[in-house]
């Protein structure tokens, strides 16, 4: 026995003689070079990020003009958004004046439903003509005058029309079930109707003229280039239903 068994104690030897079994993970290679991936992007982005902070310290001037234009874009964007809100708003505001001042455009707008709502006074009617148009105050205060002395046949005719529209349905209705219809009675309401639609077209027509004398030239043409518009789109029904001067 040499000097070194003889002092080997028998633990020594149990631990000379043990074998340890450590698992292995069949991904380890995948997740040290997803590990390496990871790092590599967090400092190319910290590269990226020094560099464009070393770029911003030496020019000041490209960077204050980014900004500039930056701001100027998006307060270009905000004020064509703004223009074509008001555009629309305008447009809808002219379409409801137009169709409250015709009754029988207004009947054919609403389809059938009955209107509703709150209704305005002669001088929120007439608001946006004042905005539009630049009225002048004394304008502005003989458009309202003559809108309140039509207003009242205004809005007879209507009602009237309305009535006659809610009973001509009825007929309709009868027709489609074929059920039995009192033809005079049909025609005598039609011709009522006839009749209303022509006074309605003439109350309106004086309206209009009166409103045109207050008009300078250049108000007259934009206010009947507004109405030819609303001629031409009666289907459009106005935003805000009322029963007034009209409605």
């Amino acid at each position: 026995m040499n000097e070194e068994s003889r002092f080997t104690s028998p633990l020594e030897k149990r631990l000379e003689n043990w074998e340890v079994s450590a698992p292995v993970d069949p991904q380890i290679k995948q997740h040290v070079l997803r590990r390496i991936a990871v790092a590599e992007a967090e400092k190319g982005r910290r590269s990226y990020e020094s560099g464009m902070l070393d770029w911003i310290v030496c020019n000041p001037l490209a960077v204050s003009s980014c900004a500039c234009a930056v701001i100027l874009m998006a307060c270009t964007a905000l004020l064509l958004v703004r223009e074509h809100n008001l555009r629309e708003q305008l447009a809808a505001q002219s379409q409801s004046y137009f169709l409250m001042i015709d009754p029988v455009a207004h009947i054919n707008a609403l389809n059938g439903q009955p209107a509703s709502g709150k209704e305005p006074s002669t001088v929120e009617m007439l608001a946006w003509m004042r905005d539009r148009f630049d009225l002048s105050r004394e304008q502005f205060q003989d458009l309202v005058v003559l809108h309140e002395e039509y207003n009242d046949r205004l809005v007879t005719l209507y009602k009237e029309l309305s009535g006659v529209q809610a009973e001509y349905a009825t007929y309709e209705t009868r027709r489609v079930n074929n059920e039995d219809i009192d033809f005079m009675a049909l025609y005598d309401l039609l011709k009522k109707r006839d009749a209303l639609r022509k006074d309605s077209t003439e109350t309106s027509t004086q309206l209009v003229e009166l409103v045109l004398r207050v008009l300078t030239p250049d108000q007259k043409r934009e206010y009947l280039s507004l109405l030819n518009d609303s001629i031409s789109h009666p289907e459009k029904s106005p935003d805000s239903p009322t029963s007034h001067a009209g409605a």
